[in-house]
């Protein structure tokens, strides 16, 4: 029997093969869109969980970035006054070479006002004391802490010039800074005991070693006795006895300067936590290294550990004028002032740190409270 080819489906059946095909592309599309939007729920999943462990990463102590916390203590920075001259080269000119540099910058310098402003900008209580040359500089230096809301007792130096600092930066970041102290070889002990019941009235005491050795010592010696709390950084680097270093609350200085004073290399956290032990055996209490981008190495009796935090949004190369350590420095005493536990005070450090180093176009202004609590609001690391 032959079988006819050309077959003829019913009109009802060729309706259902359509409505069929219809239901399948149908089908097909609903499960398209749920493979699509369980793909972005899934990313948002993978976002929510970093961002839940930043949090974590961040939260000591029930304690996070930007945190308000009840209590404040006053500051007061007692050090140098200064003026920056920065020559930017391409490369660093070889000794007895000639080169033509890329820009010129004068700027506020002092290791003890650039640390005491980096602190008010936090919303610390701060006061300033040392001294300045009869010049334009020492003027400059005077508004610049008014500007910032710190009270500052100033002696001014006649017929003496304001500290002036010539740093040369290369576009490595590689630098070499000279200071002539200038006015800040005046701050002295008798500037101290004219000034001695201005120190009780603050809490904290921070120094660092621009101003006479003789005179941080005199000072330490005061405040010990008044039972307050000393922060010294070591910078620039200079003997300073052990019987001082013992009274210090907090000891901070970077890897180099570590590396200095001990002799011993501090290339990686092995060797920083050789040389640290060998400074905390001179019966320091609490060592803090700054160690850059790498975060800070803490050295006491109950640790001795790195705390590097620092997440990929606040990577990249630093600056360039070395004003990194003075704003750590500012930071520390600032997050010290409202309580926080070491622990906290050292995160939050961190933290100011690299928000300052990572952008090259702050120059001289130092985070504020407010920046920081909006940018971490921004990326939603507390609620």
């Amino acid at each position: 029997m032959e079988v006819n080819k050309d077959v003829i489906i019913p009109q009802n059946n060729l309706k259902f093969l359509k409505r069929k095909t219809e239901l399948l592309l149908i089908l097909i599309f609903v499960i398209s869109l749920f493979l699509f939007i369980g793909k972005i729920v899934f990313s948002i999943s993978k976002v929510h969980t970093k961002n839940n462990s930043s949090q974590k990463n961040f939260r000591v102590l029930n304690q996070e970035i930007g945190q308000k916390i009840n209590g404040k203590k006053k500051i007061l920075f007692i050090g140098s006054t200064g003026c920056d001259l920065i020559i930017n080269y391409s490369k660093m000119p070889k000794t007895g070479e000639t080169v033509f540099g890329n820009k010129f910058t004068q700027k506020i310098g002092g290791k003890g006002i650039i640390q005491a402003v980096a602190a008010a900008r936090l919303g610390a209580e701060v006061g300033f004391l040392g001294a300045n040359g009869n010049d334009a500089c020492g003027e400059n230096n005077k508004k610049y802490l008014e500007n910032n809301n710190i009270k500052h007792y100033l002696k001014v130096v006649p017929k003496m010039n304001t500290q002036i600092s010539t740093i040369m930066i290369d576009d490595e970041g590689q630098y070499i800074t000279t200071i002539i102290p200038g006015a800040n070889n005046f701050v002295d002990e008798q500037q101290i005991e004219e000034n001695e019941k201005i120190i009780d009235e603050y809490d904290i005491i921070v120094l660092q070693l621009e101003i006479p050795i003789e005179t941080v010592e005199y000072v330490v010696d005061i405040a010990y006795k008044k039972n307050k709390i000393i922060i010294l950084n070591l910078s620039p680097v200079q003997y300073i006895s052990k019987n001082i270093l013992k009274k210090c609350n907090y000891i901070i200085l970077d890897k180099n300067e570590l590396s200095s004073i001990t002799g011993m290399p501090t290339d990686d956290e092995k060797q920083i936590e050789l040389a640290s032990q060998k400074i905390f055996e001179l019966g320091v209490q609490n060592l803090i290294v700054m160690l850059g981008e790498d975060g800070t190495f803490l050295y006491n009796k109950d640790n001795s550990r790195l705390f590097n935090i620092i997440q990929d949004y606040l990577k990249g190369k630093t600056s360039g004028v070395k004003r990194e350590n003075d704003c750590y420095v500012g930071a520390f005493a600032n997050y010290l002032s409202k309580d926080y536990s070491l622990i906290g005070v050292i995160i939050n450090t961190n933290f100011i740190y690299r928000f300052y180093a990572k952008d090259p176009n702050r120059k001289d202004s130092f985070p504020t409270q407010n920046e920081i609590d909006d940018f971490v609001t921004r990326l939603s690391f507390y609620t």
